[in-house]
């Protein structure tokens, strides 16, 4: 995404500070910020974390590994398939970096989340739950941390659909 872009996205789904921290992240070449357009404007967006992942455990078990975050569909144009295309986008962008295994985090009560990434190709890593943060940023740009337990979810890349 480019920077241009963000007072639209922000416009449409808040989090200033997110989009601003990704977009920070993103010209350090840590990660890729994506978004899904309809009409000019956005519908969500996903970011592609390529930094060492937050958590402890995914980086031992995990080393080197991207992570699908924050995928995000704002109302009204949720359950009309741009979550999927979005996490297409993205397989398909690490795939043309020359990676070869993506990762996901999903809060272990969010089950919808969790069939979603399963119909996607999906496979839980066959771990114990891993503690992670939820970021939740304010207005202010500000930010709070609270915890939370969450499956981690791989899927090989090698034959992800390049469409």
């Amino acid at each position: 995404m480019r920077p241009d872009e963000a007072p639209a996205l922000v416009a449409a789904g808040g989090q200033a500070g997110y989009i601003a921290d990704r977009l920070a992240r993103q010209a350090a070449d840590h990660g890729v910020l994506l978004a899904a357009w309809l009409d000019g404007r956005p519908v969500g967006c996903v970011y592609l974390w390529l930094e060492d992942a937050e958590e402890e455990e995914i980086r031992r078990h995990l080393p080197d590994i991207p992570l699908i975050t924050h995928l995000e569909v704002f109302e009204p144009d949720r359950n009309q398939g741009y979550g999927k295309r979005l996490v297409r986008a993205g397989e398909q962008e690490l795939h043309r970096r020359g990676l070869a295994v993506a990762a996901l985090a999903v809060e272990y009560s969010n089950k919808r989340a969790v069939r979603f990434y399963e119909r996607l190709g999906y496979q839980d890593w066959g771990r114990e739950f891993v503690d992670c943060n939820r970021r939740d940023w304010h207005e202010d740009g500000t930010f709070t941390d609270t915890p939370e337990k969450c499956y981690v979810f791989t899927k090989s890349l090698t034959d992800a659909p390049q469409d």
